[in-house]
């Protein structure tokens, strides 16, 4: 297995790799989330990739695309309440099941740290739908904490 991670605008290859976290986000959250289709997650992927602080990645094992990360860059600008802040905040991280615990995943993670660090970002903040705990536990082996918890009634 050679993988490479490559910096990527293929909004047709991140829709298509899309469809095991959106389907799981959907059987797990159904109120919440839509049911995969390709047509809509691909328009989606489009228009987010058009946002110049859009980053995404894509691991491909040979020409196979086979998961890829999507994140974004905010600026908040110092205020009367916060300091200022740049983030990277990382919204989606997706490895195929059959190249998932085999180091894909942290290379698509080491990546978005490079990128971090290039463009000077202050923190790397991500989140994740309570009973993911293969996303919790990659997480906080990626040495991330809690710092704010999200409650609804």
């Amino acid at each position: 297995m050679l993988v490479k991670i490559e910096h990527t605008r293929d909004f047709r290859a991140l829709a298509k790799l899309n469809e095991t976290v959106q389907s799981w986000h959907h059987n797990n959250f159904p109120q919440e989330f839509k049911p995969f289709d390709l047509n809509e997650i691909t328009n989606a992927f489009k228009r987010m990739l058009e946002n110049g602080n859009t980053i995404a990645y894509l691991a491909k094992d040979e020409n196979k695309p086979i998961g890829y990360l999507l994140g974004f860059i905010k600026d908040r600008p110092d205020s009367a309440f916060q300091y200022k802040k740049s983030v990277l905040y990382i919204d989606q991280i997706v490895v195929t099941q059959e190249y998932q615990n085999s180091g894909v995943g942290q290379l698509l993670m080491d990546r978005a740290y490079e990128i971090a660090k290039v463009k000077q970002v202050t923190e790397v903040q991500l989140d994740f739908w309570s009973g993911n705990q293969s996303a919790e536990h990659f997480f906080l082996r990626n040495g991330f904490d809690y710092f704010n918890h999200r409650m609804k009634k």
